[in-house]
């Protein structure tokens, strides 16, 4: 597990903070800033927020306008000291106040602008700076999250303050910088704190002994054992983590902040200073680009900030406990909310949904100190399977996976590939299925079918059922062929669900999920059910007859014809056989695939049917499914495009292992079809995993893709029959199913 939080500390930073308690030397409470600007040096910025507030002493009853979203102490001091903080609503990009929602919330009393600047990146501030000044009010920045970016202040803030607690960037451990414009304020403020208590060397002892134990805990192997074991006592890790290292726990006393710090804190904390490394964090920031790219469409609240550090990188989505559940199955251990921010509410008539929306929405995903890919893969990997910002967005892919098998051999099929090069295949195939981003996936030839089955569910993180299909004679994982345990299967976002409905065999002898019996080929029907938009929807997955010779192969799977110039004509023959025999197969597949649909799915229900079908769309075989009520969303959608699922110009794997010329036809062999109440919701279909690769193609097919639409469909009869008339479509119902069926050995 990775722990969710990483102090920004090393061995050598706690070594030199004990050497600082044992010189036993007094030190200033100024510092000067790299800029050369002058600041005082605090217990922490709501110290320094206090003592500002005590120096300029408003009349009671003015207001501040103030960030929606910042420190809850912060409005507490404010209020303690007579004031009315009113809370502006966030862009949600930039997670900075708009600047006419400034203007809009001003009333006579403000007397102040409080921006907090978040998550390591800045806000833009020229046009609030205008605003300020305009008015006569005071401006004031709290940036606490946003130290290391070279920033030390608007040139027109009255007040900037920076952190220096556990979390921050260049940790002190503790303690607080307050960058003042007027020199009589600061001089007024240093008087003031003059007359606080100053901490022991002991405290200051003590938390390095206690956040050089944390920084121990936080690595890897540590903090996995912890977080298991208080897991099983019923605590929540996160939780703890973030209570630990909170500066000032419990409820808000002002006493707490009014305190100076003790002489080698303050030492450590100039060291700190001085010794920024700007390189770490630019590398964070770049981790955080990364990562940011990695997530595509996932809603990142502050994503736009300006010259992003990413000192915390914080993702919003509809569901923050599926998030953290899935990453936490992926080794990452993320926390809920905004670590210890929360929405400043101050009247009943103030609104501030966006605010709102994101605190209630929102975890922190821990970034890794180093650039680490898996890391980065397993983040998005997490996030977006359970990612439901748009529940009536759907995206639907048919991959054939490919056996790399010759299905020739009583005992050991031959097979085109090593076990290197398969496995370069299948990450190569994993990370391309990570760019498609489908939601929904019907899998053919997976094999052996349970296990690829569950390793690609667990590395894409999403729910799968399987079932056996083409294996020969086998029980459990023995069998003949040894290398022989084919299956059809469906992958889905956990979101959706997803439960096993059924399957019928098409063709071949018997198939349980533990063995089969078949000596020749094997074709079935599966089922699962998922609940998209709200709506259960049935899909329907299978893989129809293919000829086994390389002739005939060549004959229905490229050109489709028998004009093969570079056959002999025997081969010819045979092949044109073979092609025709698979054709008759595949009409008796045609007939019971409708047939099982019938009876596996409910009446009024949605459904897709999916899979590689290997036949033209123009075959006799394709047109039953048609008949049957079934539309095919490449025709319905782009009815005069060229769409090409097999393509031996385009794809190197048929080019190397099947030695095909890429002169031969491009065709399209692999379909999804919807049934006409889905048909509304059609929004796009397109061909997916075919662009170019420096590596193979992950498949000898081209995935086909179709994104819909959940919320166009109806929901009652008349305007059901209405949306069908527009889009053209018939209300004809299934063709009934034979009662008898022919029989295929």
């Amino acid at each position: 597990m990775i722990a969710p939080h990483r102090i920004d500390i090393d061995a050598m930073d706690i070594c030199s903070g004990f050497a600082d308690v044992l010189r036993n030397r007094s030190e200033t409470d100024t510092c000067t800033l790299p800029d050369g600007s002058q600041a005082l040096i605090t217990l922490s910025v709501r110290s320094a927020f206090d003592l500002y507030l005590r120096a300029i002493a408003l009349p009671r009853g003015s207001e501040v306008i103030v960030s929606a979203i910042t420190h809850p102490d912060m409005a507490a001091i404010l209020r303690y000291h007579g004031l009315k903080p009113i809370s502006v609503d966030l862009d949600f990009d930039s997670a900075a106040p708009a600047p006419r929602e400034i203007r809009r919330a001003a009333t006579a009393s403000t007397r102040a602008v409080l921006i907090a600047h978040l998550f390591g990146a800045l806000v833009q501030m020229d046009q609030i700076a205008a605003i300020c000044r305009e008015r006569g009010w005071l401006l004031l920045e709290d940036c606490a999250q946003a130290f290391g970016l070279g920033y030390q202040g608007h040139k027109y803030s009255d007040l900037t303050m920076f952190s220096f607690g556990p979390l921050k960037t260049a940790t002190a451990l503790g303690g607080g910088l307050a960058v003042v414009r007027s020199s009589d304020t600061l001089e007024e403020m240093a008087a003031i704190q003059a007359t606080y208590p100053r901490q022991p060397r002991t405290a200051f002892v003590k938390r390095l002994a206690r956040y050089a134990l944390l920084r121990a805990a936080s690595h890897r192997s540590l903090y996995t054992c912890g977080y298991h074991l208080l897991k099983l006592l019923g605590h929540n890790p996160a939780e703890l983590v973030r209570g630990l290292t909170k500066s000032f726990a419990g409820s808000f006393e002002i006493e707490r902040f009014r305190w100076r710090l003790g002489y080698p804190q303050i030492a450590f904390l100039k060291r700190r200073i001085a010794s920024l490394i700007l390189d770490r964090v630019r590398r964070r920031r770049q981790i955080g680009e990364r990562l940011g790219e990695a997530l595509g469409g996932v809603r990142r609240f502050g994503a736009s900030g300006l010259n992003h550090s990413h000192w915390i990188f914080p993702i919003t989505v509809a569901d923050p406990e599926a998030a953290i559940k899935a990453l936490a199955e992926q080794g990452i251990s993320a926390m809920r909310g905004l670590s210890n921010l929360t929405v400043i509410e101050d009247r009943s008539d103030n609104r501030t949904p966006v605010a709102r929306s994101v605190l209630a929405g929102s975890l922190l995903v821990p970034l890794p100190a180093r650039a680490d890919d898996d890391h980065i893969r397993r983040v998005a990997r997490a996030v977006r399977s359970v990612d439901t910002r748009d529940r009536y967005s759907l995206r639907v892919a048919t991959v054939n996976l490919w056996s790399g098998l010759d299905y020739q051999g009583l005992f050991y099929c031959g097979s085109y590939e090593g076990k290197a090069e398969r496995e370069r295949r299948y990450q190569h195939l994993v990370e391309r299925l990570l760019e498609l981003d489908a939601d929904v996936i019907t899998v053919n030839e997976a094999n052996p079918v349970s296990r690829t089955m569950r390793r690609l569910a667990r590395d894409l993180n999403y729910d799968e059922i399987h079932w056996r299909g083409l294996s020969g004679v086998r029980f459990g994982r023995i069998g003949l062929p040894f290398n022989l345990d084919e299956g059809d299967g469906i992958l889905a976002r956990r979101h959706l669900n997803l439960v096993p409905v059924g399957r019928q065999r098409l063709t071949g002898g018997w198939i349980c999920r533990w063995g089969s019996v078949n000596f020749a080929n094997a074709t079935q029907v599966v089922c699962g059910r998922i609940n998209a938009g709200g709506q259960p929807l049935y899909v329907f997955n299978t893989h129809w007859t293919i000829a086994r010779t390389a002739a005939a192969y060549a004959v229905q799977a490229t050109r489709r014809d028998t004009e093969l110039s570079s056959f002999f004509e025997s081969e010819r023959v045979k092949a044109v056989k073979a092609y025709r025999e698979a054709s008759t197969i595949r009409l008796v597949e045609a007939e019971r695939t409708t047939a099982a649909i019938q009876t596996m799915l409910p009446p009024g229900s949605l459904a897709l049917l999916a899979g590689d079908f290997n036949a033209i769309p123009t075959s006799p075989e394709m047109r039953v499914i048609e008949d049957a009520g079934f539309i095919d969303v490449v025709s319905r959608l782009s009815p005069y495009a060229k769409v090409s699922t097999w393509n031996p110009s385009k794809n190197d794997v048929i080019q190397k292992f099947y030695g095909h010329s890429s002169h031969e036809d491009a065709v399209r062999v692999d379909y999804i079809f919807t049934n006409e109440m889905l048909v509304p919701a059609l929004q796009r279909a397109s061909v997916g995993l075919d662009g170019p690769s420096d590596r193979p193609h992950p498949s000898d097919h081209f995935a086909l893709v179709c994104d819909l639409r959940l919320d166009r469909i109806a929901t009652d009869f008349t305007d059901y029959q209405d949306r069908l008339d527009a889009y053209g479509v018939s209300n004809a119902r299934y063709r009934p199913a034979s009662a008898t069926l022919p029989r295929v050995s």
